[in-house]
């Protein structure tokens, strides 16, 4: 057997990583553990107890009258870890087919267990039905009986398979943009590594879908989102030209970036202005001639702006935070039971027909605009101020006639 120096790492692309599916954990190296000499009368854990994750600890007899633990949940394992797995796998076979590699060398490049490498490639022979030559014994190993293999893909779920399907249709706002090619061409490579466990039609499944939304359906300048997003991240000071919604000419801003954002299809950068002092939020769509000043400044903490940005209900910085109770009356009041408007709210059924909606958020003019479109079915009963507001916009609609 050569020494596991010799074995060739085969190169392994960066535009290929490992597929995992939501809640599914990286690869983690595994190593064998030390295996200490058991003192004279004990017993050892068995291993099946860290796989079911209980500690050994608690096999220990307990005092009488106290409750048995509850075992932690084991964490879920997907499909796709080892197939990122045996990918890499792959790659090795291919750029050592003049030899055979053993599983002790497998694992040693890979960090994983030899019995992990046996049972990865009897799947990619009887699975996968991939050309693999295996030879027991001392001398023995695995290796490609040809050179132009290509790496089967696992199939694919329904589940998937909508996923990629709604990916797809996400990619809309990227038309027109620079950003557009890269986009398609990631998800056009994701659907040829993708085989359906049964005939499935993506571009149909793809046609019964639809995504509607308010605001600009289109990105803003990738040079521009690029800069922005930099400068917020090493905490760069930008001098840009902006026209707000009350100003008739676009004004010279200098602003401290913290955070670039979406909501509703409008890109922002939530930052501190410079001349006054106050956090704003900035749309990227009204920012021109952006540079940096040269200057640094200290990003305040990540915690920090998001709980910021979680207490709004819009795209609005300025208000105070209130605890706001809105009562809805007919339709919207089953509406408001079963909609997601916002991380703070509690709803509350007061009657078959009558529901109150608890909010803590900014009092901000999207809150204003959020009582004023659900129109007479929506009554304030808290706080006062706002309760005022909602009266006065009333008042000057009906005095239009």
């Amino acid at each position: 057997m050569r020494p596991p120096s010799l074995l060739l790492r085969a190169p392994r692309p960066a535009a290929e990583p490992p597929i995992l599916t939501p809640g599914a954990r990286p690869e983690e190296p595994v190593s064998s553990p030390s295996i200490l000499p058991a003192p004279a009368g004990s017993r050892r854990p068995s291993p099946d107890a860290d796989s079911a994750g209980v500690e050994s600890s608690q096999r220990l007899p307990r005092p009488r009258g106290t409750p048995a633990p509850t075992p932690e949940p084991k964490p879920a394992v997907t499909r796709r870890e080892p197939l990122a797995r045996m990918r890499n796998i792959h790659y090795l076979l291919l750029a050592n087919r003049s030899r055979l590699l053993s599983a002790e060398e497998l694992s040693k490049d890979l960090e994983i267990c030899p019995r992990t490498v046996k049972r990865d490639m009897a799947t990619m022979q009887h699975a996968l039905c991939l050309p693999i030559e295996s030879k027991p014994g001392r001398c023995g190993g695995y290796r490609y009986t040809r050179g132009n293999v290509e790496f089967a893909a696992a199939p694919a779920t329904s589940a998937e398979l909508l996923a990629l399907a709604i990916a797809a249709k996400l990619v809309r706002p990227c038309a027109g943009t620079r950003l557009e090619e890269g986009v398609r061409g990631v998800l056009q490579r994701l659907r040829l590594d993708v085989r359906p466990a049964r005939p499935l039609d993506l571009d149909a499944l793809g046609a019964a879908l639809s995504f509607r939304g308010t605001g600009f359906d289109v990105l803003p300048d990738p040079d521009l989102l690029q800069t922005v997003t930099l400068a917020s991240a090493e905490g760069r000071e930008l001098r840009f030209a902006y026209q707000g919604l009350d100003d008739e000419a676009p004004r010279e801003r200098t602003a401290e970036p913290h955070r670039v954002f979406r909501h509703e299809n409008v890109w922002y950068v939530r930052s501190r202005d410079v001349a006054i002092g106050q956090i704003r939020h900035f749309c990227l769509g009204r920012m021109k001639q952006v540079r940096p000043t040269g200057r640094r400044f200290v990003p305040p903490p990540a915690e920090e702006v998001e709980a910021a940005l979680r207490r709004s209900l819009g795209a609005y910085s300025d208000g105070k935070p209130v605890r706001a109770v809105i009562r809805f009356r007919g339709r919207p009041a089953r509406i408001i039971r079963q909609c997601f408007w916002h991380h703070s709210q509690k709803v509350r059924v007061v009657g078959p027909r009558e529901t109150d909606l608890e909010l803590h958020v900014n009092d901000a003019p999207d809150l204003l605009y959020f009582v004023l479109r659900w129109g007479r079915d929506a009554e304030v009963l808290r706080p006062a101020s706002l309760r005022r507001k909602v009266l006065a916009e009333a008042q000057a609609i009906a005095a239009r006639g």
